[in-house]
């Protein structure tokens, strides 16, 4: 009986332990809503490039693209110094 309930006591804490579904890597509080991207080169469209640019990403949606953008306080703001940012889509 005891190895019956050792057995269904471990279960449960393994299954209460759980990872989460979506992990992300760092501490992210739960206010957090939107993302910044700084200092990349983003193509906006074919024929216009903008060097040293911001991208403003709140929901999964790009909301903003320009030089100078208001970083929202509860933003995360990660420096992508020289690299590049190109449109894509999903099928």
């Amino acid at each position: 009986m005891r190895i019956l309930f050792s057995i269904c006591a471990l279960l449960w804490c393994a299954a209460t332990n759980a990872q989460s579904t979506f992990p992300y890597n760092g501490v992210k509080p739960k206010e957090v809503t939107s993302t910044v991207f700084t200092h990349a080169n983003i193509m906006v469209n074919p024929e216009l490039l903008m060097e040293d640019a911001m991208m403003l990403v709140e929901g999964g949606k790009v909301l903003s693209v320009g030089k100078t953008l208001v970083i929202p306080a509860n933003a995360v703001v990660i420096d992508l110094q020289g690299k590049y940012i190109y449109p894509s889509f999903i099928d």
